[in-house]
């Protein structure tokens, strides 16, 4: 459910905004990333989050986002 309802929420944002930042727990992002990426959130290859860290996506309006950066820039 967590997944859906991020991923979600990342979609709606994504329409109306160019460049967003989006500040959550690692596992909340985690599992939204999982959705609009497309992978299974239970056997995601995403893997933790580290903290304070941040991750780069591009938007697409069908099918699976563009992963560009993830879990970068944790001390």
């Amino acid at each position: 459910d967590v997944a859906a309802r991020v991923g979600q929420c990342l979609r709606q944002l994504a329409k109306v905004a160019g460049v967003v930042v989006v500040v959550s727990h690692g596992s909340a992002i985690q599992l939204g990333l999982s959705h609009v990426l497309h992978v299974s959130p239970t056997q995601s290859p995403l893997g933790h989050v580290p903290h304070a860290a941040w991750s780069v996506v591009t938007p697409r309006l069908d099918g699976p986002w563009k992963l560009d950066a993830y879990g970068c820039g944790a001390p």
